[in-house]
């Protein structure tokens, strides 16, 4: 009964950090469309309007790249990297305990 319990806690610990990590990500996508709304009066008159040199585009490339950093942080992965059916854990879990015996 105690490894359903510790099992449990350790599910918990884990969903309470994830949770947390989302909770921040979204308040910094919060701040990040603040700020933006709040300057983009000041960067249409400042930036578009004149001529375009390397600081021009330097200051283009520092705000829109992390905007859209901080939206691909806050949009949800539906692809998951190195993904395998548990099923197919099993199989490799079986075949090491195989080979560890073997040698």
């Amino acid at each position: 009964m105690s490894q359903v319990s510790s099992d449990s806690g350790a599910i918990i610990a884990a969903f309470q950090a994830n949770l947390v990590g989302s909770f921040l990500a979204c308040s910094m996508a919060a701040l990040v469309a603040y700020e933006y709304i709040l300057t983009v009066n000041q960067e249409v008159a400042m930036i578009w309007r004149r001529r375009w040199t390397s600081v021009t585009w330097l200051f283009i490339a520092n705000r829109y790249i992390m905007i859209a950093l901080i939206i691909w942080d806050v949009s949800p992965s539906t692809v998951q990297v190195g993904f395998m059916p548990p099923f197919q854990l099993n199989h490799i879990d079986k075949g090491l305990d195989l080979m560890t015996e073997v040698n």
